[in-house]
């Protein structure tokens, strides 16, 4: 188990370069237009590897020495949570929101229509500003759905318990098929990666006393997944990019 806490240690720093990539437009490889649109789609998946992996590590690390996930130790778990990830969520955002409004202020040109001194406009601004999709500030994203997630792992808990093949399979089927769903065209994001690869994370944990499931099985699974995660991100990449949302 200290080998696998190790290697997910040692996995953080080449994540986050993963996530710079991922919100970068490398192109000019070569002067041929299909396989330059090939190296970037192949980095691009690449770097999309980077969040679901993270909500792999923070639902592995929230089970981690948890023998019995009773209300007193989801109420710790909160707590501590409340304090390392919704405070700090809540203060970028609030200093995101007060720059835009002295920008505002000073320039008379408004972020948004109507301007941001609206009651309305402030709570939306910490959920879903930004089309109605991340809040203010866009890349605390990541954090607003894995708080929400945390916050229901009670529902988490009992599924990977009571059914864990069939409550994965329905997070695997929703994630899948929610872009190519009338409900995209409402919410053009995708609401089930956290709970997907927490639960990934989380069903790992829960079940790492068992004698079915031995490091290497570990190891080996999560390679597996991951040659997984990279295939199919790699082409739904390019067929999202290049066919569906043209």
């Amino acid at each position: 188990m200290n080998n696998i806490i190790r290697s997910f240690s040692f996995l953080r720093f080449p994540l986050a370069v993963f996530v710079i990539m991922q919100h970068m437009k490398i192109t000019g490889f070569t002067e041929i237009y299909f396989f330059d649109n090939l190296l970037y789609g192949l980095l691009k998946a690449i770097a999309r590897v980077a969040v679901p992996c993270f909500y792999i590590i923070s639902g592995f690390f929230f089970f981690l020495n948890v023998e019995l996930f009773d209300n007193a130790t989801y109420k710790n778990k909160i707590f501590k949570r409340i304090k390392s990830l919704f405070i700090p969520y809540i203060l970028w955002n609030l200093i995101c929101y007060i720059v835009l409004l002295t920008k505002d202020l000073i320039t008379g040109n408004p972020t948004i229509h109507g301007g941001l001194l609206h009651i309305e406009t402030f709570f939306s601004s910490f959920f879903l500003f930004n089309s109605g999709t991340t809040p203010i500030s866009a890349p605390m994203w990541f954090l607003r759905d894995l708080i929400i997630v945390v916050f229901i792992t009670p529902l988490i808990y009992l599924g990977l318990k009571r059914v864990p093949f069939v409550f994965l399979s329905l997070l695997l089927f929703l994630f899948f098929t929610y872009k190519i769903s009338p409900l995209y065209i409402i919410y053009p994001a995708q609401p089930y990666t956290a709970p997907l690869f927490f639960s990934i994370g989380s069903y790992v944990s829960i079940n790492k006393n068992k004698n079915t499931i031995s490091h290497f099985a570990i190891r080996k699974w999560m390679l597996l997944l991951s040659v997984f995660m990279f295939l199919f991100l790699f082409l739904w990449n390019l067929y999202i990019d290049n066919f569906l949302h043209k």
